[in-house]
């Protein structure tokens, strides 16, 4: 019974150890979290800026806006891409080139920028959004949904604009556009028109003769930058999320299913998930289930100038592991020094025992002895 109880103690000290101390260990683990929420946020922003950074410059280079030019008034005539006659001789009203040195011209402008990272395609469109040019060109030369969008809206803001990460419809990769608008002055001046430096946006007043969209692969930079984790962590990994419509959409995939789409989308009414507790929350999210249905710690960022958050996730269960251990040690040493402690107790009294049996078996003998002697005696004085 005494040994059961003394069990029962051991783990009632142990719970309340963890009890007492679990508060500190997740606030200990969302600093961390948020270290690396915030680091990676960073890197992102730094990334999509220097995005930006590259359609200011192309827009404002003089040469690439007269390559693109070139093009659209050698291609005026065109009806669709896939059958347009690159060699064909056409006169154009400008005076500009003919298509096939044209298109050559800019081909080899648009290579050299794409031999770099993290573009991969371009795509030259007319005032009409109507494709001109596709490079490389056997690449797919449709423009999807999210192009015409950012397209419509560089015309209208008359500014490069950048899109969401998305999924193409031919390929299920997921990356990026950026739409730069290609204007002249009123008047249809073919020299390319050139706001002066420092003007607002809404002074650029040159018109829109068409737009060069390129396309950044996602996968080469941003996936790789989610996958890695700066401390050794089997659960820990950041996801991209954002919300569209009433769904919570992951945009990379995840760190533990290597070549696998994203998780499926989540409803914004599962308010239990840790994605969703990030859109809803923002930096106050701190825990919730992740898209395996495990409970997880969460440090959440959100991107600026975008929709996207940066959560960092590490499973409960990993992230109270030093806890449980520290608290198994103490607990351990706790029963090891009442044990000695027992056994020390045990041992002291075992002694004192035999102590007091050794005086007894003396005294016993002494009084035998003694009666023996007077018996002698006795026998003697008979």
């Amino acid at each position: 019974v005494a040994g059961l109880v003394f069990v029962a103690l051991l783990f009632a000290f142990r719970a309340i150890y963890t009890r007492n101390l679990e508060p500190q260990a997740r606030a200990e683990a969302r600093r961390t979290l948020s270290a690396i929420s915030e680091m990676q946020t960073q890197e992102i922003d730094s990334w999509l800026r220097e995005r930006i950074t590259d359609g200011r410059l192309i827009r404002r280079t003089p040469y690439v806006r007269a390559l693109a030019l070139d093009v659209l008034a050698a291609t005026a005539s065109m009806d669709y891409l896939d059958t347009f006659d690159w060699n064909a001789p056409i006169a154009t009203d400008f005076g500009g080139p003919k298509p096939a040195k044209a298109k050559a011209t800019l081909d080899s402008w648009l290579g050299a920028l794409l031999a770099g990272d993290p573009y991969r395609k371009a795509i030259l469109l007319d005032d009409q959004l109507r494709v001109r040019l596709v490079y490389p060109a056997e690449l797919d030369f449709s423009l999807c949904e999210g192009a015409r969008r950012i397209s419509e809206k560089a015309v209208d803001r008359r500014a490069s604009v950048m899109s969401n990460l998305h999924e193409s419809g031919h390929g299920g990769d997921i990356h990026l556009e950026l739409a730069i608008p290609i204007q002249v002055r009123h008047g249809g001046d073919r020299v390319p028109w050139i706001p002066p430096l420092g003007a607002g946006v809404e002074t650029w007043d040159g018109i829109v003769a068409g737009l060069l969209i390129v396309e950044a692969d996602a996968e080469h930079f941003l996936f790789p930058l989610m996958e890695s984790w700066p401390t050794a962590s089997l659960s820990g990994e950041t996801m991209l999320v954002r919300q569209e419509g009433d769904e919570c959409l992951y945009l990379n995939p995840s760190r533990h299913r290597p070549g696998e789409p994203p998780p499926l989308p989540l409803p914004m009414t599962a308010t239990d998930h840790a994605a969703v507790r990030a859109l809803l929350e923002g930096t106050n999210a701190s825990s919730g289930l992740d898209y395996r249905g495990v409970p997880v710690l969460v440090a959440a960022q959100q991107i600026p100038g975008t929709t996207w958050f940066v959560v960092a996730k590490v499973d409960v269960r990993e992230a109270l592991a030093p806890l449980r251990h520290q608290a198994q040690v103490a607990t351990a040493g706790l029963g090891l020094l009442v044990l000695i402690s027992s056994l020390g107790v045990a041992l002291l009294w075992r002694r004192r025992e035999a102590a007091a049996l050794r005086r007894v078996l003396q005294a016993e003998h002494l009084r035998s002895t003694m009666a023996e002697r007077v018996r002698q005696l006795m026998k003697g004085a008979h």
